[in-house]
């Protein structure tokens, strides 16, 4: 009986692990890593699974008194704590010099996007001048938002 119970708990613990790797697979295909996200989302989530155990102890979970799951629960929230206060890295930038650098000299995160379009290169360089700001709505709102901060309107 009792090697029974352990074979289906390997058992699901080794599942639970393969889906939550595909899971994973599939989210960093559109968000990358960056690892002081997934700890404070992860610790998040532990501060979420001490506080249901101590209301509720599940002993599947490890939470077998209401003390294990306090102590997840300060567990989460320390490592919370601890990557929000880590310092974040900074770079510097490498291009030439830009009037942004006179406020930025230094950054935390940079980006870059890309999309496969299904049109031959020549029929995009023929459009791309044929589009406005007028033509991208977000584009708009934030030039209203950065008028309207700057005092005109």
């Amino acid at each position: 009986m009792n090697f029974k119970l352990r074979v289906r708990t390997w058992i699901a613990i080794v599942s639970t692990m393969l889906v939550l790797s595909w899971a994973m697979w599939i989210f960093l295909n559109y968000v990358p890593f960056y690892l002081p996200s997934y700890m404070v989302w992860g610790g998040i989530l532990v501060i979420g699974g001490g506080c249901v155990g101590m209301i509720f102890p599940v002993k599947k979970f490890g939470f077998v008194t209401r003390k294990h799951s306090a102590i997840a629960a300060l567990s989460g929230l320390l490592l919370v704590v601890i990557t929000i206060l880590w310092p974040p890295s900074v770079a510097p930038s490498r291009r030439e010099y830009q009037r942004l650098d006179d406020f930025l000299p230094r950054f935390q995160c940079s980006e870059y996007h890309q999309e496969i379009a299904s049109v031959s290169a020549k029929t995009m360089i023929e459009a791309a001048p044929k589009v406005s700001l007028s033509d991208i709505p977000t584009a708009v709102f934030l030039l209203r938002v950065r008028a309207w901060a700057g005092g005109k309107r």
